[in-house]
């Protein structure tokens, strides 16, 4: 799981905006999260802290997301 850690996080650093990361890496079948999960509105509220201009993002739900493009599981 590391090795895909960090290819992930190599492909990630050469997107060119956090939308492009998101596109690439969220499933094509959605990933909407119910938004009345706690744990989700903490993970929600700490995505507005940390990134303040990317806020309209989360308007579309978009939260979860995969290590492979495209929302791919990774089976081991």
């Amino acid at each position: 799981m590391f090795d895909q850690l960090q290819k992930f996080l190599f492909e990630v650093d050469q997107c060119s905006s956090l939308e492009e990361v998101i596109t690439q890496y969220t499933s094509s079948k959605g990933s909407k999260v119910d938004l009345s999960n706690d744990f989700v509105k903490r993970i929600k509220d700490k995505f507005e802290k940390a990134y303040p201009k990317e806020k309209a993002l989360l308007e579309s739900d978009i939260i979860h997301m995969h290590l492979r493009r495209n929302g791919k599981w990774l089976w081991l």
